[in-house]
């Protein structure tokens, strides 16, 4: 918070020691100190309350302001144009005490500084007094050290969700990742399982499950992120209640796009759905004598929910 005080000029209207009178006004901000306090802070600073509710002269100060705050110090004396100040900052209380140091320092000199008595016959009027000096520079509260712009961020995540086109039936699905980012840019290094599902087939019945591993490239911003997605793994096959039935394993690839949304909960945890859409690059079949009876879908999807902890 920067503050740049004009000079107001304070008039000294007796020579006993309460010659000023404070207004005092604030909104409904809690964090903002009240008139009590206020006045409070400068009676710390001088040793006594400075202010007379019969003095002519007048200090007004207003806060209002939901951050930024402003403080607007207003000086009304009998014969003189009133001088006006607006002060900003961004915390309510440290501007109320840098405004309350304010006040201090003008009101004190006058107060001490003994005025020639006035003939009762010649009318005076006020004379300019000591002006508004600058309160002290305050200190900067040191921020909490934060870590470097080139440094990398860590984040692990997993999910569950479901998924259509790689298998007989929509089959539910377990992922964990890892990933590590700078700027906008991430890259995460992906396990996924897909649990064994069966299907009725025209003959029989068809189990079908996934390992998979994959990369994820990914463009993030603020809460959403865009991703490329390769994989590569193992399908398994295995068929029920065929003559020859049999159990395979085979070779399964994918290339696909994904779109996810992590909410923030807390500093270092977030929650979101993601949706992914890929095509198999490796088109699957089961077989029936000669008879293909089941192949992976030209497109498949998912849906899932991620909760990823970032260290």
């Amino acid at each position: 918070m920067r503050l740049g005080l004009l000079a107001l000029l304070l008039v000294a209207s007796s020579s006993h020691a309460g010659n000023v009178r404070l207004a005092f006004e604030k909104g409904t901000d809690p964090g903002c100190p009240d008139e009590s306090g206020f006045r409070q802070l400068i009676a710390a600073r001088l040793g006594r309350d400075p202010f007379s509710p019969e003095a002519r002269s007048v200090v007004t100060v207003r806060v209002s302001g939901a951050g930024p705050y402003q403080a607007e110090l207003v000086l009304e004396t009998p014969g003189a144009e009133a001088r006006r100040k607006t002060l900003t900052g961004a915390d309510c209380a440290e501007l109320v005490q840098s405004t309350a140091v304010a006040v201090a320092l003008a009101v004190d000199p006058l107060l001490r500084r003994p005025e020639p008595p006035v003939p009762k016959s010649t009318p005076v009027d006020p004379a300019p007094s000591s002006a508004w000096p600058d309160p002290p520079p305050r200190v900067p509260t040191p921020a909490a050290p934060e870590r470097s712009s080139g440094s990398l961020q860590w984040s692990v995540s997993a999910g569950a969700g479901v998924e259509l086109g790689a298998s007989v039936v929509p089959q539910p699905d377990l992922r964990l990742e890892l990933r590590a980012g700078h700027g906008l840019v991430s890259v995460g290094l992906e396990g996924h399982f897909g649990v064994p599902v069966t299907g009725a087939l025209t003959h029989g019945t068809l189990t079908t499950s996934r390992l998979m591993g994959a990369v994820v490239p990914c463009l993030e911003w603020k809460w959403f992120a865009g991703c490329a997605d390769l994989s590569l793994g193992t399908l398994r096959l295995e068929a029920q209640q065929v003559a020859g039935a049999r159990v395979a394993s085979v070779f399964f690839a994918s290339v696909g796009v994904r779109a996810r949304v992590m909410v923030p909960i807390g500093s270092v945890f977030a929650v979101g759905p993601r949706l992914d859409g890929f095509v198999p690059l490796t088109r699957a079949s089961a077989l029936v004598g000669t008879e293909r009876v089941w192949t992976v879908s030209p497109v498949a999807a998912g849906l899932g929910l991620d909760v990823r902890f970032r260290f």
